[in-house]
């Protein structure tokens, strides 16, 4: 396993770390191929080869389209080599990275986490049994509260998980609330 971006708190154990599904990476990989080569093939078709100006300035937009759809096809790559979502006995923790020069990690403690959804949408999803998790918080990860974990495989073992944690968590804090008043 690669190392985790982050070194978890005293007494913190991991219990899970997630990515997404391969599946909704080859997905996002076919719809950027398609949004590359199309418009390069209606470049290529409505191009006159003449050796004109307007031909030329045709072979210039392809050769731009070409590059940017490599370009975000890498970053869509990037992306899900390095995007990983940790689950700890302790918290939930969102590493994201676009690019090399971006990295945005939050995290929320179990017991802040209000109230979790499963969004599955599309005949994938549904056949390859991945979706989004999102978690909201109290705080939240973003403006938003919640922290979405994007494709992930197996989203509602995930959401079991991540319930029960948080319960031992909330259980855990109530003991420590209580002896805390009695002593």
């Amino acid at each position: 396993m690669k190392k985790l971006p982050l070194e978890l708190q005293k007494e913190e154990q991991l219990v899970q770390v997630l990515k997404t599904h391969p599946i909704y990476f080859v997905l996002k990989m076919i719809a950027t191929v398609l949004g590359g080569v199309l418009p390069i093939v209606l470049f290529q078709w409505l191009s006159p080869n003449t050796g004109d100006f307007i031909s030329v300035v045709f072979r210039i937009a392809t050769i731009v389209w070409a590059v940017g759809a490599v370009a975000v096809g890498y970053l869509i790559w990037y992306r899900y080599q390095h995007d990983v979502w940790i689950v700890t006995d302790q918290r939930v923790i969102d590493s994201t990275k676009n690019h090399w020069f971006h990295h945005r990690m939050a995290s929320t403690d179990l017991i802040n986490i209000e109230e979790m959804t499963i969004e599955r949408n599309g005949i994938f999803p549904t056949i390859f049994g991945f979706g989004d998790l999102i978690c909201q918080t109290a705080g939240g990860a973003n403006a938003k509260g919640a922290f979405v974990f994007d494709g992930v495989p197996n989203p509602g073992k995930v959401l079991e998980l991540v319930d029960d944690l948080r319960d031992k968590a909330r259980q855990k804090l109530g003991m420590n609330y209580m002896r805390k008043a009695e002593g």
